[in-house]
């Protein structure tokens, strides 16, 4: 079997993307892109430090919302930050690979998307460093009160 690595036009799109050649075209579309996710979430994890300070406090507010036992929605809104935080991170991630060929020749543009970039992060950070105050200052106001 011949694969075509020239681009195909067709009536429903203007350009298709060439054809992969060994395992990744006999993959079908679904799998190939489970495989770029793991791909792609690899190389945000390792690719910057800050991920795994996102994990460590991420983890230190699941056991104490194990300890304080929250509510369904109070994890639903925990999670909800921590999701919308490690997105922040990739797109991030994504934008510092994406600028670094051109950075060079148009280094100030690049600088401001970048801080651009910092500047979401940093948004979202706050959002969910708020959300999980909110979170476990309603149940420790509710456990203590309970004690008293």
């Amino acid at each position: 079997m011949t694969v075509s690595t020239r681009p195909r036009r067709n009536s429903t799109t203007s350009l298709q993307v060439p054809a992969l050649s060994g395992a990744a075209a006999r993959r079908p579309a679904w799998r190939q892109r489970l495989v770029d996710i793991e791909r792609g979430a690899a190389s945000g994890f390792r690719g910057s430090s800050s991920f795994f300070v996102h994990l460590f406090f991420s983890s230190v507010v699941f056991v104490a919302g194990m300890v304080l036992g929250l509510s369904a929605a109070s994890w639903t809104a925990l999670v909800l930050a921590l999701t919308i935080v490690l997105t922040v991170e990739l797109f991030q991630h994504a934008l510092k690979i994406a600028l670094e060929p051109v950075r060079r020749q148009s280094a100030r543009s690049c600088e401001e998307a970048i801080r651009a970039g910092a500047a979401a992060v940093f948004v979202s950070v706050t959002g969910a460093t708020v959300t999980v105050l909110v979170v476990f200052g309603a149940r420790l106001s509710a456990v203590m009160t309970e004690l008293s």
